[in-house]
């Protein structure tokens, strides 16, 4: 059995990445082969699982407030251009 999270959390590992790809002139490819996974029993899989889930979730947390402050900026610069916001 193999927990999915721990399958993608290491596959997203940098150094796996880099191992496992051959830089043609215009294009990175991967070859699977070289890619390296841990053989670990499912219930340590699920803790590391666990883990890369919890990533997962605080990086697009991270990316959804990255929209929000851009929006909230796009918002002041057009409110001080407008005159709905005073530069003091």
């Amino acid at each position: 059995a193999l927990d999915p999270w721990f399958l993608a959390g290491f596959l997203r590992g940098t150094a796996n990445n880099r191992q496992a790809s051959s830089y043609a002139s215009t294009a990175t490819r991967l070859d699977v082969r070289r890619l390296q996974l841990p053989r670990l029993p499912l219930d340590e899989q699920r803790r590391y699982g666990e883990r890369f889930r919890a990533l997962d979730d605080f990086e697009r947390a991270l990316r959804h407030a990255g929209r929000l402050g851009e929006q909230l900026v796009r918002g002041m610069y057009d409110g001080l251009t407008d005159g709905t916001v005073a530069p003091d």
